[in-house]
């Protein structure tokens, strides 16, 4: 039988290679497939594949957690190459020995490539703030693998969020009550938001909701976070500013319930005729928004041009606001003489 099919029967049956003859049991590819298939501790590799480091680092590709417990201990110990594995999955940390899972000064430089490799390292370590945060500072989701006392740690537990907001979860929840502590980190990163305690949270996204309003449009845009997906809109009215965001808000406030959401609207002013909006909602709310703002602002004999942009998640919301403003000067450039409102193509939402 060629070496070929038995690699295809393998990858079908892992335990076939149980029944190979010892011939077959030394192939380097045999034996990978046999690895990459089955997971498993138990195969038996010659020495010199244990110290083949391409050989170990092709076992990173399919089961990580298992290449450095074929390797031979020198390649265990050797610090360089551990790290180079640990570059391309941390899982790999997870066989790593316990002297290196031990030594703060070497995991500290595992930590900077990858900081969820904290899951794999020496438990007194996890409780070291030094450690911790060098993993939330790579990854702010390393805050799951720490200990609790870390979890409890504001300063650990900020620099996570700095990272990562949506890391708050993982943050005690002595700390999701702190009305002070969650009001900084929300502000730090809106989408903390979600895991702040239930018993402050409507009061925490009142007040950030209200400094939300004296940012800069370049400022807001860039808080925005990886996740987000609001609407992006702009409005251009002659009417009095004041009244133009009073229609805003009551408009907003009376057809959807915030409370189903997050995500925290913004109303900024960019000029005294042009006001920004950011929103989460649904598609037929905010068609139904703008409408009904068109409305009441013809009900004052005032005209108002409306461009609402969906931004996606994986651009750059700076990208999506500019997208957002030539939208609006088409529908003022096809509307001039009355109301109009302009939508970008909603297959997406």
């Amino acid at each position: 039988m060629t070496k070929e099919k038995i690699i295809k029967k393998i990858e079908r049956d892992s335990k076939y290679y149980d029944t190979l003859d010892e011939q077959y049991k030394n192939d380097r590819d045999i034996i990978l497939a046999a690895i990459w298939k089955g997971g498993s501790y138990h195969i038996s590799v010659p020495h010199e594949l244990s110290l083949d480091r391409e050989f170990i680092a092709d076992i990173v590709d399919w089961q990580a957690h298992l290449a450095l417990h074929y390797a031979d201990k020198s390649l265990q110990e050797d610090k360089e190459f551990v790290l180079e594995l640990v570059e391309l999955d941390y899982d790999v940390f997870m066989s790593a020995p316990d002297t290196l899972k031990k030594d703060k000064e070497y995991v500290l430089e595992v930590l900077e490539v990858d900081g969820e490799t904290l899951l794999f390292v020496d438990d007194d370590l996890k409780k070291d703030q030094d450690v911790v945060i060098k993993a939330v500072q790579n990854n702010g989701y390393a805050l799951d693998f720490a200990d609790d006392s870390m979890k409890k740690d504001k300063t650990v537990v900020f620099e996570a969020i700095k990272q990562k907001g949506e890391a708050f979860c993982y943050a005690d929840i002595s700390l999701k009550s702190d009305m002070d502590f969650a009001l900084k980190v929300v502000q730090e990163d809106i989408n903390a938001l979600s895991s702040v305690h239930s018993s402050i949270a409507k009061e925490v996204k009142s007040i950030v909701s209200a400094s939300e309003k004296s940012m800069d449009i370049d400022t807001y845009l860039s808080k925005l976070g990886g996740y987000d997906t609001p609407y992006l809109v702009l409005l251009k009215s002659d009417a009095e500013l004041a009244f133009m965001k009073n229609v805003i808000l009551e408009t907003i406030d009376a057809e959807m319930d915030e409370d189903e959401y997050d995500f925290v609207t913004a109303v900024l002013t960019i000029e005294d005729d042009l006001i920004f909006v950011a929103i989460d909602c649904g598609v037929e709310d905010i068609k139904l928004i703008s409408q009904k703002i068109i409305s009441k602002l013809e009900e004052e004999q005032t005209k108002v041009h409306i461009a609402v942009f969906h931004h996606n998640s994986l651009g750059k919301p700076s990208e999506t606001y500019s997208l957002c403003t030539q939208l609006l000067a088409e529908t003022v450039q096809s509307s001039r003489e009355k109301s109009a409102v302009s939508y970008n193509d909603f297959s997406d939402s």
